[in-house]
């Protein structure tokens, strides 16, 4: 990278911040979405138990 000049060597800093910002960005958005998403199935799992004991206790 010596034999670059400043300029250049500037420009490929900022697209290497540029790249990792976009790429911390990315995991915050599909770590959000991956909690959506378990959140989800939990309350799934847990309507299902309640509809599982009204079942068998004979409640309608």
């Amino acid at each position: 990278m010596q034999n670059l000049s400043k300029k250049l060597q500037i420009d490929l800093i900022e697209l290497k911040a540029k790249y990792a910002f976009i790429m911390d960005e990315l995991e915050v958005t599909f770590a959000d979405a991956y909690l959506s998403k378990l959140q989800a199935k939990q309350r799934l799992a847990e309507q299902m138990m309640i509809e599982m004991e009204r079942i068998l206790t004979g409640e309608s």
